[in-house]
């Protein structure tokens, strides 16, 4: 088995887009304050997206200290493992209290920036926004407000293809995290994989460049092994995954909302399947997850 299996979707499939992903907005703000506002954004996130790596690194060694302490149960080899799950808890605190400060930071920047900031910007204003929702750990309610952002931009035919392409990726971080989660606390296995199936038919968008904007972020190959790790993760076996992971190892260290009935489609599931045509993604369950 792969060990980036193991390893949280932050390493794998989080790519820090903050630093980026307001350059052209920089270069047109009519304000000083609205520089200063995507700065604060810029930087809340960075800093999140760093300890929950860091997080997650921790994590990989905690578990592999439990699994030596495991086999050879030497007081040394516990002392160890007990050091490594000490630093594991204490650095997804710290993780779950920086997406915290990034919330509040994103939602001033909201708040100060009805005047001062065009319509683009605050829709990713809005997307960074869901984004910290997923690492504080609310992932189902991550996806429906994404999902419906997605929906939004598709519909638009102004809507930034980049932008779009962004959100989708989001999506497959929410979806993939909470499939993992769902599958290592035994749910039934229809379960996660309901959810896991929508991260790989986002996953699956994005690596076959469906969207004309997929050369933009430059990440072809990187999405291509994305659908590979989820694809992988739905076949190995539950004992080959880490079986062990504390229920910090959620984003946030705090995950909610993971029953079925709090997933977008349950919400929708009266409406008109309005994100099944060639641009989205099927409705979970269906085929065309490949």
């Amino acid at each position: 088995m792969k060990k980036s299996i193991i390893i949280s979707l932050w390493m794998i499939l989080g790519v820090s887009l903050a630093g980026t992903i307001f350059v052209s907005t920089r270069a047109s703000a009519r304000k000083d304050h609205t520089v200063a506002l995507i700065e604060a954004v810029d930087a809340a996130i960075a800093k999140a997206e760093s300890l929950q790596q860091a997080a997650s690194l921790a994590s990989v060694r905690g578990s592999e200290s439990r699994r030596v302490a495991r086999h050879d149960n030497t007081p040394q080899s516990v002392a160890l493992a007990t050091e490594a799950t000490a630093a594991e808890r204490l650095a997804y605190v710290g993780a779950a209290d920086a997406w915290e400060a990034a919330g509040v930071v994103v939602e001033d920047a909201l708040a100060s920036s009805v005047d001062t900031m065009d319509a683009s910007a605050r829709e990713e204003l809005r997307r960074l926004r869901y984004r910290t929702q997923i690492g504080t750990g609310d992932l189902a309610g991550a996806a429906e407000n994404l999902e419906a952002m997605l929906k939004q931009s598709i519909d638009s035919p102004d809507a930034d293809p980049a932008h779009r392409i962004r959100v989708r990726e989001d999506l497959v971080m929410a979806y993939y995290h909470a499939a993992r989660l769902m599958r290592l606390r035994g749910d039934p296995e229809r379960a996660w994989r309901l959810v896991s199936e929508r991260a790989r038919q986002h996953a699956r968008v994005l690596a076959e460049g469906a969207d004309p904007a997929g050369g933009l972020l430059g990440a072809t190959t990187r999405r291509q092994y994305n659908l590979e790790v989820i694809m992988e993760f739905e076949r190995t076996p539950l004992d080959m995954l880490d079986a062990e992971a504390l229920p910090v190892e959620c984003p946030g260290g705090n995950c909610k909302n993971l029953n079925l009935d709090t997933w977008p489609w349950k919400k929708r599931q009266n409406n008109d399947d309005s994100l099944n045509d060639d641009r989205g993604v099927g409705d979970p369950g269906s085929s065309g997850g490949g």
